[in-house]
């Protein structure tokens, strides 16, 4: 995927969402939310990024991998393998009650928008479908000179 992990927000209130029907529900009616991040960013200045890539007989100069990409995981870029992987970072992470909304998004988001803007532009929203999309339209208008992917998803882990 992209530069930064996927981010949840949780939320300290309770909302109602039936354990097999699925209801809509304003995200803005979900109090306020506050971003936890679930990874890290992989890119050509972390350390043990920029020992993995040396390890393969790369290298990481001035945030670029072999002078070029500005992150180090991915799907494609198939002309930087071995040294760009796509082999995922995997952590484990266990939800509790109050998260509510996973963003899942690539650089193109990421690049221009912290996490906490990220949470706020999706609480606006009626709709996890309308929250990626008002993030995608926030990147853009911040000048994003990357393409954007934005995935997010509406959590009840009371059920």
């Amino acid at each position: 995927m992209g530069r930064r992990p996927p981010v949840s927000a949780a939320s300290p209130g309770t909302h109602p969402l039936g354990q097999t029907d699925m209801y809509s529900m304003p995200l803005m009616d979900l109090g306020h939310l506050e971003p936890r991040r679930l990874s890290f960013d992989h890119k050509p200045s972390v350390p043990s990024e920029i020992q993995r890539v040396q390890a393969l007989g790369g290298f990481c100069e001035k945030g670029r991998l072999m002078g070029t990409l500005s992150l180090t995981r991915a799907l494609g870029d198939i002309f930087l393998h071995p040294f760009v992987s796509a082999d995922p970072h995997i952590t484990v992470s266990y939800l509790d009650t109050r998260d509510r909304i996973l963003i899942m998004a690539c650089d193109g988001l990421w690049d221009v928008l912290s996490d906490e803007d990220a949470v706020e532009v999706a609480s606006q929203s009626n709709t996890p479908a309308d929250a990626a999309m008002r993030l995608r339209d926030r990147a853009f208008s911040l000048s994003s000179g990357d393409n954007i992917s934005v995935v997010c998803v509406l959590l009840d882990v009371r059920n």
